[in-house]
């Protein structure tokens, strides 16, 4: 198996040493169980984990979703521990106790509270730590992000045994917030969602009122800042002007709803533009569309291109994280992050042109094919556990 390990400021290409020590127990640990794309990035782990050599058990750091239930579902042990901050020493309480009950070998660590919080465990119980990176940098806008992104830089310099980028793009950008810990990376993979039928397919457009003329623009993700909505839908005002039957459809709940309904508004976009929510069945909704679009501002190796990519779905998508690392040679459009009249032109172009939308399908499903090999990155995640655990016993 190849990875890119770090050597001095740089990544190259090596082998994690294969053979296993005497791994047993690995827990992971999440700030929640939300829709979220390091949330998907666990679910896959587990998929692709739980015919591994040892168990695996989770620890949510909030309160229970349906996300619980499926991973009891698969036959493994989750808690979840609704842990309001750092000081909660009610919850700290618990796993304390439980991480003793357990006593696993490694802890590994998704998003920025459970680096913090999987450290302090680690070191308790002489665990190996291991961290995985989901974006390229941390998201600061609150005094509370910057306190908490000051400790999560403590725990992948000082704290950690192994930190893992979701690609080689943000292994370089979070290279300086690693310190001299060792890094690899270990690209995301996505499960292959089933094809819908003519009719089905038929059925999810005119569940939203579309018809079979319009071009259907579908984009995922959190409404946040980050996510660059806001920049989509004005951008999108162009696009219907000259292309009358495009329409946006924006998945998924976030603190910026009331804001974009009001950027909607403003757009005069009430005909075009539809928020719909959270939702479960990402895989149809995306079968059903045209076109996927990803406006954000920063990212790591988005779930959701990859998810839109492997279903055929040609694909414009902000220069940001690893999204070049996937996107190229023709295999979608790269637009600059936060640049409205390029992302109106390049949605004009792939909206009004159908032979450019087939073209950059096939081409795109290409270039998704090695990031649905969920066996090289189950021995990817395997050869990192055991290199790191066979480390703490040389």
């Amino acid at each position: 198996m190849n990875a890119l390990i770090r050597s001095g400021d740089k990544f190259v290409s090596g082998r994690h040493d294969a053979i296993p020590p005497r791994v047993k127990d690995v827990v992971l640990i999440i700030d929640d169980l939300g829709i979220g794309g390091a949330q998907r990035v666990l679910d896959v782990q587990l998929r692709a984990m739980r015919s591994g050599p040892y168990s695996i058990r989770v620890i949510n750091l909030s309160g229970p979703t349906s996300a619980s239930e499926r991973i009891r579902a698969l036959g493994l042990e989750l808690i979840d521990i609704q842990q309001n901050g750092l000081f909660d020493l009610a919850s700290w309480k618990v796993l304390w106790k439980q991480i003793r009950e357990w006593k696993p070998q490694i802890i590994h660590a998704h998003l920025t509270h459970a680096a913090i919080v999987g450290t302090i465990l680690s070191k308790m119980i002489g665990a190996r730590f291991i961290v995985t990176l989901h974006s390229q940098g941390p998201e600061c806008q609150t005094w509370r992000d910057r306190v908490k992104s000051f400790l999560e830089r403590l725990a992948l310099s000082y704290g950690s045994d192994l930190v893992v980028a979701c690609g080689p793009r943000v292994a370089k950008m979070q290279a300086n917030r690693v310190g001299r810990t060792p890094m690899s990376v270990i690209e995301n993979r996505v499960e292959k969602s089933p094809p819908l039928s003519p009719d089905e397919r038929s059925r999810v457009r005119s569940s939203f009122g579309y018809v079979p003329e319009d071009i259907v623009v579908i984009s995922v993700g959190r409404l946040t800042f980050g996510k660059g909505f806001d920049i989509l839908i004005k951008a999108f005002r162009d696009v219907v002007r000259t292309t009358p039957d495009a329409k946006l459809l924006i998945v998924g709940g976030g603190d910026d709803h009331d804001r974009l309904i009001q950027v909607v508004n403003a757009s005069e976009g009430e005909r075009y533009v539809q928020l719909i929510g959270s939702r479960s069945d990402v895989g149809r909704l995306m079968a059903a569309a045209d076109v996927f679009v990803l406006p954000s501002l920063w990212e790591g190796l988005p779930m959701v291109l990859l998810e839109a990519m492997g279903a055929g779905l040609p694909v414009i998508a902000t220069d940001v994280g690893d999204v070049s690392t996937v996107i190229r040679d023709g295999a979608g459009v790269l637009v600059k992050a936060g640049d409205e009249e390029q992302l109106a032109t390049a949605l004009g172009e792939v909206v009004g042109k159908p032979e450019l939308r087939a073209a950059l399908s096939d081409q795109g499903k290409q270039a998704a094919r090695k990031y649905t090999d969920l066996d090289s990155y189950s021995e990817e995640l395997h050869s990192a556990y055991f290199h790191n655990a066979q480390r703490k016993q040389s």
